[in-house]
């Protein structure tokens, strides 16, 4: 279906910045430090006070235009105040809201279009389980759908990895000055080197040989409940292939692959059926 023109989804002003911030975007400013919390951290890099938006376009409180590169963290693809989004909302909010999960048709509709374009092998064999407001809650609900469908309590992630801010998540995020403060977080978590045969130069075997053999303090006594990887971070074939043998390895071990498909603000966790690892051919159990 062909979309309206470019100039309809976005500002008809080029971007256009005067003084930054301007007046009106200082008064927002100085009531957001006076009233708002400390943890507030892009206003004291970037200084703006935005009003609205429009495409990829926005405009702060007195008028400036930018290009918006930032996009909600990245989450907001599709561009501010989109026509078609608005109206799909409105459809849905102006009759019903919230079910929690009874059975609605946008609800079926949603899960059928998930399983259909789930990844390779996972397409028509997913169940959707949760639907929550960030990736950090989809991270928390397949740690808990691993450890019950496994009987394991250990978690393997891998070194300079990021899944969320919530307990768990920060569990087995890898920055240890970020996690230090909130510490004592999940116990039994092992966070092995990324196998990265190209930097490593080593074959994509010999690459996860090494990250399987850990490091100082990264050994576990605990049964192995489940690994997570991030794929969009494995941007090459070479290292994807690396990371699909050390998945297959993990199969063995009876523990669960669950890797980070995509992040959203609006998260799903699904569960392959069955949990029969070992005969997975390295295939992830759950995707989020």
């Amino acid at each position: 279906m062909a979309g309206p023109p470019i100039h309809d989804l976005h500002f008809a002003e080029e971007p256009s910045v005067d003084q930054v911030p301007g007046p009106n975007s200082r008064r927002l400013l100085d009531r957001q430090e006076a009233i708002d919390s400390s943890a507030v951290a892009y206003p004291n890099d970037i200084p703006l006070a935005f009003e609205e938006g429009s495409g990829a376009t926005l405009k702060d409180a007195d008028g400036n235009v930018f290009l918006d590169f930032f996009a909600g963290i990245g989450v907001y693809n599709v561009g501010h105040a989109n026509p078609y989004v608005n109206k799909g909302v409105h459809a849905q909010i102006d009759k019903l809201t919230h079910t929690v999960d009874f059975p609605t048709e946008p609800r079926l509709d949603l899960i059928d279009k998930l399983d259909e374009i789930a990844p390779g092998s996972l397409a028509g064999n997913s169940r959707f389980v949760f639907g929550g407001p960030t990736g950090s809650d989809a991270v928390e609900a397949s740690i808990k759908l691993a450890k019950y469908n496994t009987g394991g309590n250990g978690l393997l992630a891998f070194r300079n990895s990021y899944h969320g801010a919530t307990t768990g998540a920060m569990s087995i995020t890898s920055n240890k000055k970020f996690k230090k403060p909130y510490a004592p977080l999940l116990p039994d978590v092992v966070h092995a080197p990324f196998p990265y045969p190209f930097r490593e130069d080593r074959s994509p075997e010999e690459s996860v040989d090494r990250a399987r053999g850990g490091g100082p303090g990264e050994s576990s006594r605990s049964r192995t409940a489940a690994s997570r990887t991030r794929p969009a971070s494995s941007s090459s074939r070479y290292r994807a292939r690396a990371a699909s043998s050390f998945r297959r390895r993990g199969s063995s071990r009876g523990c669960v692959r669950s890797p980070t498909r995509t992040t959203s603000r609006w998260c799903s966790t699904r569960f392959r059926s069955g949990w029969d690892a070992p005969a997975s051919g390295g295939r992830p159990n759950t995707t989020t």
